[in-house]
């Protein structure tokens, strides 16, 4: 049977600055990457293509903790209707 180990998780939670340092490095990687390459064409491109959706990534994720962080419950618990629970609570999207 084969097992996945899974990557350990960052401590929660994470920050819209911690996520802009983590993109910022995603970035100057790409720049080195492509000034240093020494690969053809073909390879280039696909390694950038992999690099690229790392960083995608990463934005995305800067997105959606920025947002979480400017989110202002009050208007969606004032009528009772939803409650406030665990902010940062496991999410699969």
């Amino acid at each position: 049977m084969k097992t996945h180990r899974k990557h350990p998780v960052a401590s929660c939670p994470v920050t819209s600055e911690a996520l802009v340092a983590e993109a910022r490095q995603g970035f100057e990687k790409l720049l080195s990457f492509c000034l240093q390459n020494e690969h053809g064409f073909w390879k280039f491109e696909k390694c950038l293509l992999a690099l690229l959706a790392l960083l995608g990534r990463r934005l995305v994720r800067l997105f959606l903790t920025s947002r979480h962080e400017r989110l202002d419950l009050k208007p969606y618990v004032q009528n009772g209707a939803y409650r406030v629970s665990n902010g940062y609570a496991e999410r699969t999207v």
